[in-house]
C-alpha cells in the first residue's frame, strides 16, 4: 500500500435531535481518540443539530464542537455541516454510537488513504446500555452480523452503506453534491451508489467496528425492525428511492421511522 504523503485534517459531523442520553458518550469516545500527528493533524467536530429542545447544543458546546442548524432531516444536516468542515476527510457519525477504541480514528483514517478510498461504510454491531437477555442480545447480534455481510456481498455490485458511520473525501463528496435531501430513506446508500457510479472508488472498513444504540430495535420489536429495513431495501432495489414519509408508510409496517418534522 502507498505510504502517507502528509498528515490530513478530519472533520466529525454529527446530526442531532435531542440527543442529550448519548451524544456525551460519543464526544467522550473522540476526544480520547490517539492520533500519530504524522498521520492527522487535526480533528475537529461538527454538530449539526435540528434546534433540540434539550441540552445537546449545551453539551456539544462544552467539548468544543462548532454548531451548524441541521433541519428535520440528517442528510440536510450532514451537507450544512460539511460546508464549514475544514478536513480534507470527514467522518459522519450518527449521535447515538461509540467507539470503544482510541485508535478507531487511527485505524480507519489510515486504512481510508492507503486504500484511496473516496466513499467508505464502517461496518457495525450492537452495544447494549441496559439488561437484555443472552438469547435476545445474541440474536439481534446476529442480525446485525447478517447486514454487515448483505454490504459486503453487494460491494462491488450495488454498494450499500450507513451514515452511522461514513467516511468520505470531501472534495469528492462535494463534486457529487452530498446527500440527495429529497430522500426520506436511504440516502446513506443512495450517496454510495452515485459516488460508485460516477467511478468514485467505495470500499468497506476492515480494520475496526462501530457500535450503535439498538434503541430503535428495542421501540419498534425486534422482529418488526428488521423485517421493515429488508422490505424497504427490496422496494429501493426494484423500484427506486425513497422520497417521502407518504411512500414509507405504504411500504413500512413502522408508521414514522425517523419521527421527522416538516
Amino acid at each position: 500500500m502507498p505510504k502517507i504523503k502528509k498528515p490530513v485534517k478530519v472533520s466529525i459531523i454529527i446530526p442531532t435531535l435531542n440527543e442529550q442520553s448519548y451524544l456525551r458518550k460519543l464526544l467522550d469516545d473522540i476526544k480520547s481518540q490517539r492520533i500519530d500527528d504524522k498521520l492527522c493533524s487535526e480533528i475537529e467536530i461538527i454538530v449539526a443539530d435540528g434546534h433540540s429542545k434539550d441540552k445537546t447544543r449545551q453539551i456539544a458546546k462544552s467539548y468544543g464542537a462548532k454548531i451548524v442548524d441541521g433541519p428535520y432531516h440528517p442528510g440536510i444536516g450532514r451537507n450544512n455541516g460539511a460546508k464549514v468542515a475544514r478536513g480534507e476527510i470527514i467522518y459522519f457519525m450518527d449521535a447515538d454510537i461509540l467507539l470503544k477504541d482510541n485508535s478507531f480514528i487511527q485505524k480507519t483514517l489510515k486504512e481510508f488513504i492507503t486504500k484511496k478510498l473516496d466513499c467508505a461504510t464502517v461496518p457495525q454491531l450492537p452495544f447494549f446500555n441496559k439488561k437484555v437477555g443472552r438469547d435476545k442480545k445474541n440474536f439481534i447480534t446476529g442480525l446485525f452480523i447478517m447486514s454487515n455481510i448483505l454490504v459486503e456481498l453487494n460491494r462491488k455490485s450495488r454498494p450499500r452503506a450507513t451514515a452511522t458511520c461514513m467516511i468520505l473525501r470531501k472534495k469528492s463528496f462535494l463534486k457529487v453534491k452530498g446527500f440527495d435531501p429529497r430522500i426520506y430513506w436511504g440516502e446513506d446508500s443512495e450517496l454510495a451508489e452515485r459516488m460508485f457510479k460516477k467511478k468514485y472508488k467505495y470500499g468497506i472498513i476492515r480494520s475496526m467496528y462501530v457500535y450503535i444504540s439498538p434503541r430503535k430495535v428495542f421501540k419498534h420489536g425486534t422482529g418488526r425492525f428488521f423485517w421493515n429495513a429488508i422490505k424497504l431495501d427490496i422496494y429501493r432495489t426494484q423500484f427506486g428511492e425513497i422520497y417521502s414519509k407518504e411512500q414509507y408508510r405504504q411500504i413500512a409496517s413502522i408508521n414514522d421511522y425517523f419521527a421527522l418534522k416538516k
